[in-house]
């Protein structure tokens, strides 16, 4: 919902500077990529699996090394924002750096308790969590297209700074019974979190380099504009990644734990079983997106600038 709103919003006002928007979000994903590689994968992968009593160090060294990380990176974006906005001539993106910056920050306790509820298999929190936070922006962004009010990307950024604010309070109360932690640093065990998420860091900040070159070197190369009409397609066709994220978030906790109880073979069993739910899930989204590529791409950007067709198909 969050992302057809977005690339509806964009495409209605025809305005090129939307595809600064497209800049931000591309951005702060591979921002938030680092996250999931550097953070999330270590600290569910040693979690699952550790003692009770070792359960409580993990949480409060993951915290730690978590917070360390998010202030280099707001440090980044406040620094070089002012770059970024000359490099791709998109003026409003320093403003919307030093916003997500602050949201930055504010995302380690929200990404920790997520993190915590996938470690649990508290699938209804996350659900709930981020059904939440997207909606206030959804709203945002339909009321807006109401009312004919001309679109602020600055303004898009701080909804979504309040809308993590006000998930923060409401994921609290799924994980705060989980919470016993004295919040001293384990510098071990910081030191081990750190060596695990290296590796699984660079796989995943490769894997999403390589989606978001694409939009960049086009806003160079050609111009904003060229962007603007680009992403919906990609954007719509991305989609079909859903059942890959579900799926994938719900059998990571148990990766690491089944290969402890069964060795080699517990893995081939939950790689069989998910790949065949994926595709199973994947392939009736996938032909009907091909076939019916123009309907979609007429119905949800009303009039396209430029029918992006053959890029979504």
């Amino acid at each position: 919902l969050d992302s057809l709103t977005f690339i509806s919003w964009s495409a209605s006002y025809r305005q090129p500077r939307s595809a600064c928007g497209f800049f931000s979000r591309a951005f702060t994903a591979l921002l938030e990529t680092i996250r999931n590689g550097f953070i999330r994968n270590p600290f569910i992968t040693y979690f699952v699996s550790a003692e009770n009593e070792d359960r409580d160090r993990f949480i409060a060294s993951s915290f730690w090394l978590h917070g360390l990380v998010a202030v280099v990176m707001s440090v980044f974006l406040v620094a070089f924002g002012g770059l970024l906005t000359d490099f791709w001539d998109a003026q409003p993106l320093d403003q919307l750096c030093l916003v997500y910056a602050i949201t930055s920050l504010l995302l380690v306790p929200y990404l920790q308790f997520e993190y915590l509820m996938q470690s649990a298999l508290r699938f209804d929190g996350i659900f709930m969590t981020n059904a939440i936070k997207l909606s206030l922006l959804s709203i945002y962004i339909i009321v807006l297209f109401i009312v004919k009010r001309p679109p602020n990307l600055v303004e898009l950024a701080v909804v979504q700074l309040v809308s993590v604010g006000v998930t923060l309070a409401i994921s609290y109360g799924y994980v705060k019974s989980m919470l016993n932690v004295s919040f001293r640093p384990d510098r071990k065990l910081m030191n081990t979190l750190f060596h695990f998420g290296k590796y699984t860091f660079g796989t995943t900040i490769s894997s999403m380099a390589i989606k978001s070159t694409d939009s960049w070197m086009i806003g160079r190369m050609l111009s904003t504009t060229a962007v603007a009409m680009y992403n919906p397609a990609l954007r719509i066709s991305n989609l079909v990644e859903v059942p890959t994220l579900a799926i994938s978030n719900l059998v990571f906790p148990q990766v690491h734990k089944r290969m402890q109880q069964e060795g080699d073979k517990g893995i081939q069993d939950i790689y069989y079983k998910s790949v065949g739910l994926i595709l199973a899930v994947m392939l009736p989204m996938v032909i009907p997106m091909y076939v019916f590529a123009e309907f979609i791409i007429v119905t949800i950007l009303v009039t396209p600038i430029e029918p992006p067709y053959p890029y979504c198909k």
